[in-house]
């Protein structure tokens, strides 16, 4: 008895795991100076002239005497450059133009991309592709290189792979850098954030997102593709896969 005791007096001394997180409450201009408050009461931003740019629950970005700042919800500057201009803004994952360089950070203040004269193609809160000249690099939010091919397309870029095309070859990657598949002369037929369907020759192919085949059909026709199930023809009989729920990418 003593020791359940003990055991739960322990227990009320731990704060609770969903104890209120930080969120930007509230943002106004009040004589000309920017000002941005946090749901916990704290002022986190108070300069003068500043214009908000765009703001989430878990960052802001604004300009004050032509320099772009970031700050999240913390109060924490992860971004601060004269002349810089956002370009795209994600939940996870921001893109900007500083001088000729793109730049892309995440919300740790981690700059994952700082290319000379790069084009960007695509940005989620997952990952970013962008164009060097004629190479295609694909970046996950955590900074790791997945792809980097010279000549390859983008086809998609969803928020576990990136899908491509290169020299007659349609291939895709995962963000851990995992090759999913590549085929030659194969047609894409759909996709979705965690499921590729392609045909290669005669035969009706798909794949999730971590690797695995789904699917290997000679004959096969596919008739649709959702969240959560794949339904194709078979020598004219209608089948099924069921598709597991999609969770959050953890890498």
């Amino acid at each position: 008895m003593k020791r359940l005791l003990l055991l739960f007096f322990l227990l009320s001394t731990i704060p609770f795991a969903n104890a209120e997180r930080c969120e930007i409450q509230e943002v106004s201009t009040q004589n000309s100076r920017l000002i941005v408050t946090n749901n916990l009461g704290q002022q986190i931003v108070d300069v003068f002239g500043g214009k908000d740019l765009h703001h989430t629950r878990k960052y802001i970005a604004y300009e004050a005497t032509n320099v772009l700042s970031i700050t999240t919800c913390e109060g924490k500057k992860i971004y601060r450059r004269w002349g810089a201009r956002p370009i795209e803004f994600r939940r996870g994952l921001i893109a900007i133009r500083s001088e000729n360089n793109l730049q892309v950070i995440n919300l740790q203040g981690k700059m994952i991309v700082n290319d000379w004269g790069a084009k960007l193609i695509k940005l989620n809160s997952f990952a970013v592709a962008y164009l060097r000249g004629n190479d295609l690099f694909v970046i996950n939010r955590r900074g790791t290189h997945v792809f980097d091919s010279w000549g390859a397309k983008l086809k998609a870029l969803t928020h576990f792979f990136a899908l491509y095309e290169n020299n007659n070859y349609i291939g895709a990657i995962n963000f851990n850098g995992i090759k999913i598949f590549e085929e030659f002369n194969a047609q894409l037929l759909d996709s979705n954030n965690t499921t590729i369907v392609i045909k290669s020759g005669q035969n009706l192919k798909a794949f999730n997102h971590k690797g695995k085949k789904l699917l290997d059909a000679y004959g096969g026709e596919l008739i649709s593709l959702t969240s959560r199930k794949l339904i194709y023809s078979k020598y004219g009989e209608r089948r099924i896969i069921s598709l597991p729920r999609q969770r959050r990418p953890r890498f």
